[in-house]
Order: C-alpha cells, then sequence, then structure tokens
C-alpha cells in the first residue's frame, strides 16, 4: 500500500511538471496492472501452498493412485469447534470389494468408545451399508443420516448426542490413515451446524487390543 503512495504522489508531479502527462499514466496503468498480478500470483501459490500442507483440513496433495486394501479397522477420532479439548473416539472398520479395477465401500460401521478407556465400546455401533465408490486418488463420501453416540462416550458433557451427517474422506496411499470432514448438523444436545471446523482424522488398527485406555485419536488431516 505504501509503493502504490509513492507511485501516487510521483504520478501527481509528474502531471505538473512534465510535457506527457498521458504517457506517464499510461506506464503508471501499465506498471498498476503488472504488481496487481503479480500479487495475485502470490496469492495463489500461498493458499495452494496451506491445502498441500493439509492446513485447510483436507488430505495434503500427495499425487498417488489408490492401489492398497482399503478393508480393516480404524482409530477415528471426531473433532469438532464445539468440542474444543476433547475428542470423540471411533473403531471404525471398512468392508469394501474391487470391480473392474475400482474399490467401493459396502459396508462402514463406526463404534463409539468410552471417555475413560478407549478399549471398551459403548452403545450401538453406527451401520451404513451399500456401495460407495472410492476415488483413484483416494476419497469417498458417505452420508450416515441420522446418527446416535451415548453419553459415556461424548468426552465433553456425557450426554447424548444425536446428529445428521456426511463424512468425506480422504485415504492415504497405503490405506494405514484417513481424514476429512464432517457435514451436517447436530441435532442433540443442542441444534447448531458441524459443517464448518469438523474433522476426523483415524491410524488403522488391528482391533480394540491394540489400543491402551488412555489412547488419543488423530484429529485432523495435518494430524498425521
Amino acid at each position: 500500500m505504501m509503493r502504490y503512495s509513492v507511485v501516487f504522489l510521483c504520478l501527481s508531479l509528474f502531471l505538473t511538471a512534465c510535457p506527457d502527462p498521458e504517457g506517464k499514466y499510461n506506464r503508471y496503468m501499465e506498471e498498476s496492472a503488472k504488481s496487481d498480478a503479480l500479487l495475485r500470483k502470490d496469492q495463489a501459490i500461498e493458499d495452494q501452498s496451506m491445502s498441500d500442507d493439509g492446513l485447510d483440513g483436507t488430505m495434503p496433495a500427495d499425487q498417488f493412485i489408490l492401489s492398497c486394501d482399503p478393508n480393516g479397522q480404524y482409530f477415528l477420532g471426531l473433532y469438532s469447534y464445539l468440542y474444543l479439548t476433547n475428542r470423540i473416539a471411533f473403531l471404525t472398520e471398512i468392508q469394501s470389494t474391487k470391480t473392474d479395477g475400482k474399490n467401493q465401500i459396502t459396508k462402514l460401521s463406526l463404534q463409539p468408545l468410552n471417555c475413560s478407556d478407549r478399549t471398551k465400546a459403548e452403545g450401538d455401533p453406527i451401520v451404513i451399508e451399500g456401495n460407495f465408490p472410492i476415488a483413484d486418488d483416494g476419497s469417498f463420501e458417505i452420508a450416515l443420516g441420522e446418527v446416535n453416540v451415548t453419553g459415556p462416550a461424548n468426552c465433553q458433557t456425557g450426554r447424548e448426542i444425536k446428529a445428521d451427517i456426511t463424512l468425506q474422506a480422504q485415504l492415504n496411499a497405503d490405506c494405514s490413515f484417513m481424514c476429512g470432514k464432517v457435514v451436517g448438523d447436530l441435532i442433540l444436545p443442542f441444534a447448531t451446524s458441524l459443517t464448518d471446523n469438523t474433522t476426523f482424522g483415524a491410524d488403522r488398527v488391528s482391533g480394540l487390543d491394540a489400543l491402551m485406555p488412555m489412547d488419543q485419536p488423530k484429529k485432523a488431516c495435518d494430524d498425521r
């Protein structure tokens, strides 16, 4: 901004002192346009860098084609601005098939885990069945619909959670980690949107036996 002010001051002097003010003005406008273009380019590079680093909640752009087997269990943590200090943990299982070289999830289950003992299941699992394609880059989306999480799995208030949500997920190249965003609405214990700043992260595990009681799951794509 200071640079533009100096240029504007110089322009004023040129217009009053030079015999060719129109030529000076045209050159000034050309230089300003070039400067604006460079600023826009720098901003675009910075925005892309944030995305590549996973700072916007998405998986870093590793530029791979998924070739691993996504079948297995994952220790998943859901993190929201509504629950700043505590993550809701799930033992998540993916069942998938491959047709014509393309993976698709046929069943996804999320078993809520106790806040004080991550090796203990709490309440009924959230189960969704269907055909949910996994893109070549490892991304997929599954609408869970209305789900319930029992109070002992709610590490913030201990109250029952009810929400209508969709997972927008991304597997990494070797299927050892997945993460993404949660979009939808919280219904209980109070009504609000979950679409902004609600993320999850999940490490692949062999089952509940692989967890310790106080283990904390990952919460986002930049939490690897």
